[in-house]
């Protein structure tokens, strides 16, 4: 079976299901997986399917005495058997001058230790900032070409370094981006330069999301508008929340249901109370996937109002937004980055400009009393899901890439 080694910044986490269905499905095609992550696992709940994944998984050194300890020996151990490799990724180490820079090397060290008695044919890497960096030393250690996939705040933050994601794009074998807007932004970081970025979307996994798990409401119930993300500024339910009164002023009997957790929980919930909406919002937590299906299942519509947060992050290409769709739920977005790629205004649901609830507002009244159009976008949302974001085709997609695509050397 082709192997393949798989470098994340935390595996199992709850917000990340699109990488887990990846694996997933490239266990199906038949690949032997070994997956490396950067930091140890989130107590909390987990998605069921993580039983289902057969890769073996590998958390590498965090802590600085356990990266030296651990990442020393390996290295050295590393330079007896390949001192020309070694001895490259030693110098081009040393001018970056950084810790950050030598707690990936004694990573990759480590991690190409775990490889070396079975090198996987290929490694991949999900984000462009830390992952990305293992992924490309231990492929030089290893002498095995890699892959990385951008997302979002890995491309978009403040703090990115450019020069750094520079050197990693011209490394790896191929790039893959999740929007054609991620990938016309990273060319553009490349100035123009010849480069192997290539636009993937997500892909979700059209049997588990799909219209006939829908499930219609009692009489009695008023319509439920669904938002799904971690409780951070960049997913807008600030905006959301600035909305709701004056969707419940029109539609009375409307319902919000939040599902997720992160930092600003309190300062929303505390919002919430201050607009005095509370009766009408119901904070879900975290879940996992089997329990937001059935939340798809009795949704009206899907909200998720992202916006750009003051330090540039931003979401790639929301997967929420995708399993919406794949239910035959319209949904409501802003123009954000790649948004516009999966929600088309007026097709499978409504766009409008981030940070404006007004504009928000105005769109979840609209189809929440036009029963007619947001039949007629429920088809066009699955329908769309099974053209264009089909798991299985998409991850077929990719594990063609690991066997075609020509390599490059290591920055």
């Amino acid at each position: 079976m082709p192997r393949l080694g798989y470098v994340v910044k935390m595996f199992p986490r709850l917000s990340e299901t699109f990488i887990l269905s990846e694996l997933l499905e490239l266990e199906r095609r038949g690949f032997t997986l070994t997956v490396y992550s950067l930091k140890r696992a989130a107590t909390g709940p987990r998605h069921p399917d993580v039983a289902h994944l057969k890769a073996r998984v590998v958390e590498l050194p965090e802590r600085p005495v356990a990266w030296l300890l651990y990442g020393g020996a390996a290295a050295l151990a590393l330079l007896v058997r390949h001192p020309r490799r070694v001895g490259s990724l030693l110098r081009y180490v040393a001018t970056r001058r950084t810790h950050q820079a030598w707690k990936r090397f004694f990573q990759a060290a480590v991690m190409v230790r775990d490889l070396e008695p079975d090198p996987p044919r290929h490694l991949h890497a999900h984000f462009a900032s830390a992952p990305s960096r293992v992924a490309m030393f231990a492929a030089h250690l290893a002498g095995v070409p890699f892959s990385f996939t951008a997302h979002a705040k890995d491309i978009f933050h403040a703090d990115t370094d450019l020069d750094l994601l520079r050197a990693k794009m011209r490394a790896a074998r191929f790039v893959v981006t999740v929007s054609d807007f991620n990938r016309a932004h990273l060319e553009g970081v490349l100035g123009g330069e010849r480069t192997r970025v290539r636009r993937l979307y997500n892909g979700v996994d059209l049997e588990r999301f799909s219209p006939g798990a829908r499930a219609a409401p009692a009489p009695h119930d008023g319509p439920v508008v669904l938002a799904i993300g971690r409780l951070v500024e960049k997913k807008g339910f600030a905006d959301l929340l600035d909305a709701w009164p004056a969707v419940v002023a029109r539609v009375p009997a409307a319902r919000l249901v939040l599902v997720g957790e992160g930092p600003e929980r309190d300062a929303l919930v505390a919002r919430a109370q201050r607009l005095g909406i509370t009766d009408t919002v119901r904070w879900a937590g975290a879940l996992p996937q089997d329990a937001v299906r059935e939340l798809f299942a009795s949704a009206t519509l899907f909200a998720l109002p992202c916006r750009i947060a003051r330090d540039g992050n931003r979401d790639g290409l929301p997967t929420v937004l995708l399993e919406a769709l794949a239910s035959g739920v319209p949904c409501v977005t802003t123009t954000v980055t790649g948004n516009p790629e999966i929600v088309r205004d007026g097709i499978e649901g409504r766009l409008v400009a981030p940070g404006d609830p007004d504009a928000l507002a105005a769109a979840l009244v609209e189809l929440l009393l036009d029963p007619a159009t947001r039949a007629r976008m429920a088809v066009a949302a699955r329908a769309s899901a099974v053209e264009r974001f089909d798991l299985r085709r998409n991850v077929a997609t990719l594990s063609s890439w690991f066997d075609d695509a020509p390599r490059a050397e290591c920055a």
